[in-house]
This record gives structure tokens, C-alpha cells and sequence, in this order.
């Protein structure tokens, strides 16, 4: 990419702006790379200057790929059964279809067809069914040229989540059980048919109408055991929930979730989940008295959450241990809302070893910086940042489902390091951004 007169002109219009743009990007912007320069350069940029050349290239090879290239999987992925996976290649100039094809036994193997016609568009959508394997290849060939064709770089996993816990209340709560603190305290948990994921049942604690919960809440949802933790386990659960909140500290709740943990028959322990919690039960009520809730101080969910949203946790330094886990919901005195929904209920773990998160970008959007990688099959993801790129990185930036997270107005930093983590913490390498930084890449 090639320009050679730069003139930017504000034109004296009102939003006329003598900025530029350089790039190769998508229509929406979420593939490629751009180079975006306003009015203000940070140490280390350079002016836009007559006569610049861009030139885009792979990161590993320095050039272009000019025949039909398998991107992914390219291996060290790991995929599940029943899951859909999404087969990438440069189609190279032969057009027409292309057959794609797997084995599981390594590339001497025997090999099993997955499409026999599919348009050499470089994507295709696979369902993926059959066996489990650690030494699985694909390969893509074209039906036109049969010069053009290519496999896997190295093996990659097809593996199956096992369910130790998968509980949606639809058919009642097998196992389950429901207390309170006794005394004063009550407990407003039941199976309701008011708001649900899937199927029509989730728990709830709070009204069996279309009232509020009660006062005094110290309310517990109580799981079965699940024994012998296996490796790699998570914890996977959503939820809805409304509670009342302080208005003149925004951070803290009188009214709240909290998850809890028994291990091997002990007592119950905080449980903290991936992200932690959003708010912190108040240690005092208005005008100074003390509040009135069970669980003063400690951090919370609370507030406002009218979709469903996703909360998982790494349980693999618990593995080996039997685990019981406890939703306790407290409420104060007075001002009470809808209450805590709860459903879909998992805890799984995979049989493969998941690889860490690849296939990183980073890049700059406006003020934002956005982060990309490839799924590796993690329910969830961590995003921690540093100054330095030797670390310490320790500074929270987020977690996600998905394999994007933008961190907003991240360029207000001139340089930071991030790393994107799975659940158990396992880290990729560093990527650096900052104010007037172009997008950059790295596995």
C-alpha cells in the first residue's frame, strides 16, 4: 500500500479535521490494520510523509501467502465434540471448491472426508462429531488444481467436556437443598417459573409472585457434592438479580449474592469467581447505624442485572477435593427488591489438555484499545496488564466469554503491557499498546 501526496485540509468546515488514516481494513473494522494519526504524535511516531510505503506481510514468514494455506486449525487448538468450529484457509487463485478432510492418527493416518464440495471461500463452518483424538490434522484440497492443497503445521486436540454438574431445575432440584440461618432469619429460595435461560425453571430467591423478597434474607441454595475434582474443573452458572444499593456510595450494597464453598466436608469459605464481585455489602445503614444485614463487609454481587449474564470460576486447585457449593443471598432491614435468579448450574471439565491463548492482536479504535485471540476452548478468559513487559501484571483489566476485550480509553497510557489468560491462569505472551501505538500482533 502506496500513497504519495499527503496535503490533510480543514477545509474551514465545522467538523472538518486535518487528521489521516492509513490502513487495510474490513468494513467494520474488526480485521486488519490501520495506522491512524490526528494532530498529536507521541515519542516515538513519525509524520505522515510524502511518498510512505505500508507493506503487509505474515508475521512469521515476511510474505504473502500465494497458494492455498490452511490458517486454522494450524495446530495446538483444542476443539469439543458437538461444538462448531470454524475452518479458515487462503484460497489461493484456483477457485471452485475444495474437499477438506481430518485424521485423527496423526498425518500417516487414515483420513475421513468433512466436505467434499466446499466453496474455496476460505471459511467453513465444521460441526465437529465422532471420537476423541490428540493427534488430529486437516488438510484442504483444491477440486480444480490438485497442486493446490496443504495441511495442519502440527496436531491439534478433538476432545469432550464431561459433565460432573449440568442442573437447568427443570425437572425439580435432585440433591439440592435450601436453609437459613434460622432465628430471625429467612430464606426465599424456590423454583420458579418467572424467568429462566432455558426451559421454563430457574431458582430464585425472592418472591413466588410478583412481590419483593423479604427482610432478614441470610437465604442458602446448597448443591450436591461432586467428589474427586478432576483436573482443569470450572464452575459455570447465570444470573439475573436486583437488590437494593447504596445511593450515596454506588459500590456497596445492603442487600446481596455471594457464592460459598465447602471443601471436603469443612466449613463454608468465601468463593470468589473469575472477575470477582461488583459490589461490597455496607458496614452501615443511613445515618450512621450500623446496617442490618449477615454479611457486612464482604464483596457481593448486587445492584441491577436484568439479562442473564455468565459468571465462571477455575476450580483447578481444587482438583482431587470433594466440593459443595452454597448461593447465599443476605437482606437487610427494609427496602427490598425482585431478589437473585439462578440457573444452568455446571461444572465441567475437558478431556484434553487446552492449550493457552494464541493468536493475539491488539489494536487501536478512537481512545480504546481492543484485544483479539483464537478460541482455545476456555468458557472464559482473563485480561491483565502492566507498565513493563517483564510484569508485574496486576492490574485487572477484565474477563470475557468471548475472544475480544476492549479496554477503554486504553491509549490514555503512552505504553502498556497485556496479557490474556484461560481461567486457570495460563498466560500468553505480552502485547504492548498505547497512545499513537499501531496495531501490533504476537502468539
Amino acid at each position: 500500500m502506496q500513497y504519495q501526496d499527503v496535503n490533510p485540509n480543514s477545509n474551514d468546515g465545522a467538523f472538518d479535521m486535518p487528521w489521516a488514516t492509513i490502513g487495510l481494513q474490513n468494513q467494520d473494522h474488526t480485521m486488519g490494520l490501520e495506522y491512524y494519526y490526528s494532530n498529536v504524535y507521541t515519542a516515538g511516531s513519525s509524520n505522515l510523509v510524502d511518498g510512505l510505503a505500508v507493506m503487509y506481510t505474515t508475521a512469521g514468514s515476511g510474505t504473502l501467502f500465494s497458494t492455498l494455506t490452511v490458517l486454522a486449525p494450524d495446530g495446538g487448538e483444542a476443539y469439543f465434540i458437538d461444538s462448531t468450529a470454524a475452518i479458515s484457509w487462503f484460497p489461493g487463485s484456483s477457485g471452485g471448491t475444495v474437499r477438506i478432510e481430518l485424521t485423527r492418527t496423526g498425518l500417516s493416518g487414515s483420513w475421513e472426508t468433512i466436505a467434499g464440495a466446499a466453496p474455496n471461500t476460505g471459511l467453513y463452518n465444521w460441526v465437529i462429531t465422532g471420537s476423541s483424538s490428540n493427534n488430529c490434522y486437516l488438510r484442504v484440497l483444491s477440486n480444480v488444481d490438485p497442486q493446490e492443497s496443504d495441511s495442519s503445521n502440527a496436531a491439534f486436540s478433538i476432545g469432550q467436556l464431561s459433565y460432573l454438574m449440568n442442573e437447568s431445575f427443570e425437572a425439580g432440584a435432585n440433591g439440592w437443598t435450601i436453609d437459613s440461618a434460622g432465628g430471625t432469619w429467612v430464606s426465599d429460595w424456590h423454583i420458579s417459573t418467572e424467568r429462566a435461560q432455558s426451559g421454563t425453571h430457574s431458582y430464585k430467591c425472592g418472591s413466588s409472585g410478583a412481590g419483593t423478597y423479604r427482610s432478614f434474607n441470610d437465604a442458602r441454595l446448597i448443591s450436591p457434592i461432586v467428589n474427586d475434582l478432576p483436573e482443569s474443573a470450572q464452575l459455570r452458572f447465570v444470573q439475573q438479580f436486583e437488590t437494593e444499593i447504596s445511593i450515596a456510595f454506588p459500590d456497596s450494597a445492603y442487600d446481596g449474592c455471594v457464592i460459598e464453598v465447602s471443601i471436603n466436608g469443612g466449613g463454608w469459605q468465601e468463593f470468589i469467581p473469575t472477575g470477582g464481585y461488583t459490589k461490597t455489602f455496607r458496614y452501615q445503614a443511613g445515618g450512621g447505624n450500623p446496617a442490618t444485614g449477615p454479611m457486612l463487609g464482604r464483596p457481593c454481587f448486587g445492584g441491577t442485572q436484568d439479562t442473564w449474564s455468565t459468571v465462571t470460576a477455575d476450580l483447578n486447585a481444587l482438583a482431587g477435593d470433594d466440593v459443595r457449593f452454597r448461593f447465599r443471598f443476605g437482606s437487610d432491614a427494609v427496602n427490598n427488591r425482585e431478589g437473585w435468579y439462578v440457573d444452568n448450574v455446571q461444572i465441567f471439565a475437558p478431556n484434553v489438555v487446552l492449550p493457552p491463548p494464541v493468536a493475539l492482536t491488539i489494536a487501536v479504535s478512537g481512545t480504546d484499545i481492543v484485544l483479539r485471540w483464537a478460541d482455545s476452548g476456555y468458557a472464559g478468559y482473563t485480561v491483565y496488564s502492566a507498565a513493563e513487559s517483564e510484569g508485574p501484571f496486576d492490574t485487572f483489566e477484565g474477563t470475557t466469554a468471548a475472544t475480544t476485550l476492549t479496554i477503554v480509553n486504553g491509549t490514555a497510557s503512552a505504553k502498556r503491557f497485556y496479557y490474556v489468560g484461560e481461567l486457570a491462569g495460563r498466560l500468553s505472551s505480552p502485547l504492548s499498546g498505547g497512545t499513537g501505538t499501531p496495531s501490533s500482533s504476537g502468539d
